[in-house]
């Protein structure tokens, strides 16, 4: 019944994509998505849907007075400038300067990496953040959880949620209140934080559909995932500035245009610099790997957020610093095991959760 159910909610959202072609706004819309999808293609399930969707997005977005972010066509001769390859451990030990972690950042790494670290130690450490603590427990009465009571106490959060859960969850929140203000050039922070946020859902999302014990991991993973690129926009503007013109102006991906002026790119830098913080391997990984989770055959958080990152991108919802998708790996899909009809789900109803989420980490 329930399968029969998803197929008739498939088809009359096929339906709604149909009407819209009747909408002024239709053709402008699709110029714009097409554009969106130059590297990406429609070949597969997950590409379809995503464009189906991006497309819905698009016409409500012009609509109601939004101008979608517009991709240029990519002219014959790419005339750019060569750049000296960086080395990015360097930078990280030398060159760029990084915001200090609060103290109680170490204090959770300790707490994650002792396996006798009780409940009580871990409610103890996050207690003493104030805002910390006000932040996890607004979350664990979020609709991420439904609990089907209120939680009063960081005590309780930890008891329902678990300590693992809850410290990784803390550590997130943490990386971001340091960078969340941290000034960059040619970039708008707004629409990075509504990308890596909106990442961060639907990485959580899916690792619940996929029957993960901690989609907690998951949904950090998703939310750290371009940290390094927020690294190089805020350290290198002028190579930044030069990225940025190869991926808006010219079309080129943007792991093309970081290998070509910095040397390596922002998943490399990311992992390195979760991993100078001592924070989970498993975070180091998903973020080292999101965009060639063909590398990592024993993780499946890379999976997941090259999969959210698709997902995201593909309905245009904040910019990371381009507008494009990356390749789709069809392999990475694949591993989750997931059907379409659960990826349709999380699409369809990502909005609502989407918006409470933001208002948490961005109150």
């Amino acid at each position: 019944m329930e399968g029969r159910k998803a197929m008739t909610e498939s088809k009359l959202r096929n339906t709604q994509t149909a009407d819209i072609r009747h909408d002024p706004r239709y053709e402008n819309a699709r110029e714009i998505v097409e554009a969106r999808f130059r590297h990406a293609g429609t070949h597969d399930e997950v590409t379809a849907l995503l464009f189906r969707y991006g497309l819905e997005r698009t016409v409500a977005e012009i609509a109601g007075g939004k101008v979608p972010q517009d991709v240029q066509a990519v002219p014959q001769d790419l005339g750019f400038v060569d750049f000296t390859p960086l080395d990015p451990l360097a930078l990280l030990r030398e060159e760029i300067k990084l915001p200090s972690l609060p103290a109680v950042v170490a204090e959770l790494r300790d707490v994650l990496s002792d396996d006798n670290a009780s409940a009580a130690a871990v409610a103890k450490v996050i207690s003493r953040d104030a805002g910390l603590s006000a932040f996890l427990l607004r979350m664990v009465n979020s609709a991420f959880y439904s609990f089907p009571s209120r939680i009063e106490t960081i005590s309780r959060a930890v008891a329902l949620v678990g300590r693992q859960q809850l410290s990784t969850l803390a550590l997130g929140v943490m990386v971001i209140g340091s960078m969340r203000d941290l000034p960059v050039a040619h970039m708008d922070l707004t629409l990075f934080w509504q990308h890596s946020i909106a990442c961060a859902v639907v990485a959580g999302k899916l690792a619940e559909a996929m029957g993960e014990e901690e989609p907690e991991r998951f949904f950090v993973a998703g939310l750290l995932h371009d940290i390094g690129r927020l690294v190089v926009f805020s350290s290198l503007p002028e190579r930044s500035a030069a990225i940025l013109a190869m991926c808006s102006d010219y079309g080129v991906p943007s792991q093309d245009a970081e290998l070509r002026v910095l040397g390596f790119d922002h998943g490399t830098l990311g992992g390195m610099l979760l991993r100078k913080w001592n924070f989970p391997m498993s975070l180091v990984f998903s973020t080292l790997h999101h965009h060639v989770p063909e590398r990592n055959t024993r993780n499946l958080e890379p999976c997941v957020v090259h999969l959210a990152d698709i997902v995201v991108k593909g309905l245009g919802i904040g910019v990371s610093g381009m507008h494009l998708l990356p390749q789709f790996k069809v392999d990475a899909w694949e591993r989750l095991g997931l059907s379409i009809e659960q990826l349709e789900e999380i699409v369809v109803n990502l909005d609502e959760l989407l918006r409470e989420t933001s208002d948490l980490l961005l109150s």
